[in-house]
């Protein structure tokens, strides 16, 4: 569906961790997202998101909207992905980016 999605010119959020993160630290990349992009030929704009762990435990159903807890979201520059020979390197450089982004004082956890 996601495939078809792009093919339309139209554009998808992926999480490429798959899972929201028990700890608040990153998790591991899954290579779907690449995998999609490469085969689609459709760039990936990464997105970190600060302070998502303390605004919206894993545990909680919703998120804090009325909170004194603070929260970023950092854009980055989009990546070509015929730019990389693999999948894997492609996420590598996306985590990187994404990475690049981590606000340690919003990520304490």
């Amino acid at each position: 569906k996601s495939s078809d999605l792009l093919r339309q010119n139209k554009s998808v959020m992926i999480f490429p961790e798959g899972v929201r993160s028990a700890t608040g630290k990153m998790q591991e990349f899954k290579l779907g997202s690449a995998y999609l992009a490469k085969n689609t030929n459709r760039g990936i704009i990464p997105v970190t998101i600060n302070g998502t762990y303390d605004i919206w435990p894993p545990a909680k159903t919703f998120p804090e909207i009325f909170t004194s807890k603070r929260g970023s979201v950092v854009i980055h520059d989009k990546i070509n992905p015929a730019d990389y020979k693999t999948t894997e390197s492609l996420m590598t450089k996306v985590r990187s980016e994404i990475e690049k982004g981590l606000e340690p004082e919003l990520n304490k956890k």
